[in-house]
């Protein structure tokens, strides 16, 4: 049986410092029994809610008809679960049977599209995009990228102290992670738009604007997923910087104390990578039936 969250109890695909559902933290002992228990076999079971049945999505996944209305308004695809082998290719069977298309994701795979190719200069053009990152320089032609999914990242500072801890009222400046899906590789190209260097003044005065122009301008086969947003934020300790011009200024704000007391700073981009991996991995697998 897959390892679960000790709080919510749900299938942990990833294990991390915080549950990606709940956000309840995990101590060091239950980290470790998450991340034996997620050696085993696993799958993710997605569903593609785009024309699906309320009443049919109520029926297959058991749930009240509100919440299958909810789902379904919102559209989109969907994570139903993280399981064995039977339970999510029974899932996709009934949830086929009520005319909802599913796919089934091996969970190894996520975890390795959940860590991505990092970029912190680059330039956009008609034909693609010419970044580099930590890993040298990359080359993405348009007719290689498949998918942009795009999520808006929290972030909060937390005080330590001896025998509490708690989130400071003051919130911090929000983010955004912007990933690229390749068609030749399962790991995306992720992008922070606010620490990207275009190697020029962008002609509309903000990088977001200029990335912005360039998603809108690709071709209608490649699809956006603006989905994440509607996810509840699940926070973790902020991941170190990877190179970006911005990096510097991050490095020193981690070391900072306030008051005397250590500060951390957290942040969901470990949960918008797990949600972005699936997403991806499902519609490569649309794409190839």
């Amino acid at each position: 049986m897959m390892a679960s969250c000790p709080s919510c109890k749900r299938p942990i695909a990833i294990p991390g410092r915080r549950c990606l559902y709940c956000g309840a933290a995990l101590e060091a002992q239950e980290r470790k029994t998450l991340e034996e228990g997620a050696q085993t076999s696993a799958l993710c079971l997605v569903a593609d809610l785009k024309g699906a049945s309320a009443k049919g999505l109520a029926e297959a996944l058991s749930i009240q008809t509100f919440n299958a209305e909810q789902q379904v308004l919102r559209g989109g695809m969907t994570l139903v679960l993280v399981g064995e082998r039977v339970e999510a290719e029974d899932g996709a069977a009934r949830l086929e049977r009520a005319g909802i298309r599913a796919v089934v994701v091996p969970e190894e795979e996520v975890r390795k599209a959940a860590r991505p190719v990092f970029a912190y200069r680059g330039s956009f053009s008609a034909k693609g995009a010419s970044l580099r990152g930590p890993e040298g320089t990359l080359e993405l032609p348009v007719s290689d990228l498949f998918l942009v999914v795009r999520g808006p990242i929290a972030r909060a500072r937390q005080t330590a102290e001896k025998e509490w801890r708690r989130i400071e009222g003051s919130p911090l400046e929000a983010g955004m992670r912007i990933h690229l899906h390749r068609l030749r590789d399962l790991r995306p190209v992720e992008i922070d738009p606010f620490d990207l260097d275009l190697g020029k003044p962008p002609l509309t005065g903000s990088v977001l604007l200029e990335i912005n122009e360039w998603i809108t301008a690709l071709p209608h086969g490649i699809p956006e997923d603006t989905g994440f947003r509607y996810e509840g934020p699940a926070l973790a300790p902020e991941a170190p910087p990877e190179g970006g011009f911005g990096s510097m200024a991050g490095a020193l704000a981690k070391g900072r104390k306030r008051g005397g007391k250590d500060s951390l700073v957290l942040d969901n981009t470990a949960q918008f990578r797990f949600y972005s991996a699936w997403r991806g991995l499902a519609q490569r697998r649309l794409r190839t039936g």
